[in-house]
């Protein structure tokens, strides 16, 4: 598993670094405006229609195909990811068909009637033709995942990268159409990546179904339960930026920006590992073996808390810089990435509990536990709608950007009292407490060597600046950990040490 997560997590760290490009492009030609805005915006609709379909398809379909291959039941697999595929095809389809033929009336739903959603309406009609390459190649690579085929998928959303941001450098113009065809294009170069390596893997479909149309529906039963908990949860992206264009010309722009930024992290930390994760679980409590289940969510909770201190602490400390050397150009002034980066940071906030409660919800996604994953996003997007709400009566963006982390807050206690509840979950409490005391003490080193260096800094090139100060921090923060033995105990999930033994480490 470890293997193939660093595949995934490094492909997954090129796709972002790859994306900054672009970003840094549009931040150049437009900076916060009613452009990059309308943009965003647009992109509300099929995000959150791929997103919730690819959620329901790991909820329905990766448990389901992975019993069917366990028990060499091959036939049926091929009907059963047939009849899958065609009702994917057909739920992308009539989306877009609706979003093309009613911008309009579709955007009019979302927001208020005022200058950026008029536009965003006629945006929608290019951005919903990502619709459906994208849902397609997502269906795809849950296919390979199962097949035990981790590459294929994580260079896809690179290729889709490049696409985009080699074709938007080429555009004769700079201008709202040029980001939208653009898009299309790298959905459709991610795609073909998925698709070949599908063709290449020679895992066939067949139009004789067999017990495909049974199946099919069984996922969709199986699904049913989970669907209003995979609309709750994906409706907290829109509603966090439906209720940022409130706020005026700008906000949505800074937002993305700082989100840009911050879901990199989250994408390489989280998607990079949850990719490997589910396929996994679903494989291990299949055989009923919550042992290893418990050992593995152990030990990717140990690393996700010293990653999520290592980048809020380093964001902190020199975030300002890395927005100005990423983002400052052109149309993008030393103001807009000062905001950009207090956004960046209060983002941040949320990536430990969004990475925790993510990982034990894998748990329950691959045990179909439906009633947990309702609770749980309801708490979301609840927490969400309420202090999304607050930060718009009192025109607070940093509120609104706080509410992902007040919200992954209420949701990582719920996962973590349903794992006590269900595992021997204490010992992962214990886990968390450990990892904390093996932590301090290197942020605390790589904070004082920061701030050493920082005052010798202040006057070179922001990207020199971040580079020098960033590796500092980083051999620091390292260095500790390794005279501490992180390493070593990241290792042990058969029992938790003590702190007579981390002393005893030390010596």
């Amino acid at each position: 598993m470890l293997a193939a997560s660093s595949s995934v997590m490094l492909n997954t760290a090129l796709a972002q670094v790859i994306g900054f490009f672009r970003t840094a492009m549009i931040a150049s030609y437009f900076g916060a405006s009613i452009e990059v805005d309308s943009y965003y915006i647009s992109l509300v609709v099929p995000t959150f229609v791929a997103t919730a379909v690819a959620s329901w398809l790991q909820v329905g379909f990766v448990g389901q195909y992975s019993i069917l291959r366990s028990q060499s039941r091959e036939t049926d697999a091929v009907d059963y990811r047939t009849s899958m595929i065609l009702s994917v095809a057909f739920v992308s389809i009539a989306v877009m068909v609706v979003c093309i033929a009613f911008p309009y009336q579709v955007m009019s739903a979302l927001l208020p009637e005022n200058q950026s959603s008029s536009v965003a309406a006629q945006a929608l009609v290019l951005s919903s033709l990502t619709i459906a390459p994208i849902l397609l190649s997502d269906f795809f690579a849950l296919i390979l995942n199962c097949h035990g085929g981790f590459f294929a998928p994580s260079v896809a959303p690179v290729v889709n990268a490049a696409v985009s941001v080699f074709s938007l450098w080429i555009w004769p113009s700079a201008d709202l159409n040029a980001l939208l065809l653009t898009l299309v294009l790298g959905s459709l170069g991610q795609f073909s990546v998925v698709f070949v390596a599908l063709l290449r893997s020679k895992i066939g479909f067949r139009l004789s179904f067999g017990r495909g149309k049974e199946l099919a529906w069984k996922s969709l039963f199986v699904g049913m339960p989970v669907i209003p908990a995979i609309l709750l949860s994906n409706a907290t992206s829109a509603t966090i930026q439906l209720r940022s264009a409130q706020l005026g010309e700008g906000a949505v722009s800074i937002l993305n920006y700082a989100q840009r930024l911050s879901g990199s992290i989250g994408q390489v930390l989280v998607i990079g590992i949850g990719t490997i994760l589910l396929p996994q679980m679903a494989s291990l409590m299949s055989q009923e073996n919550r042992a290893a289940a418990l050992a593995v969510i152990r030990k990717i909770s140990r690393v996700a808390v010293a990653i999520s201190a290592y980048f809020l602490v380093g964001i902190y400390l020199f975030g300002f810089p890395a927005v100005k050397a990423i983002l400052s150009r052109g149309s993008f002034s030393v103001d807009i990435a000062r905001h950009v980066w207090e956004v960046w940071f209060i983002l941040t906030i949320s990536l430990l509990p969004f990475s925790l409660g993510t990982f034990i919800a894998k748990v329950a996604q691959a045990t179909q536990k439906s009633v947990m994953i309702l609770i749980s996003s309801a708490i979301l997007f609840g927490v969400i709608w309420v202090a999304t709400l607050c930060g718009v009566a009192i025109e607070s963006l940093s509120l609104i950007a706080a509410s992902l982390a007040l919200a992954y807050s209420a949701t990582a206690i719920f996962w973590l009292v349903w794992m006590m509840r269900s595992f021997d979950g204490g010992v992962l409490i214990q886990d968390l407490l450990q990892s904390l005391v093996f932590v301090a003490p290197a942020i605390a080193a790589g904070t004082l060597c920061d701030l050493a260096v920082s005052t010798l800094t202040g006057s070179w090139l922001p990207i020199l600046e971040v580079a020098v100060r960033g590796a500092i921090y980083t051999i620091a923060f390292g260095a500790a950990l390794e005279l501490l033995r992180f390493r070593k105990w990241l290792g042990q999930t058969g029992t938790v040490p003590s702190t007579s033994d981390l002393q005893a480490s030390t010596q």
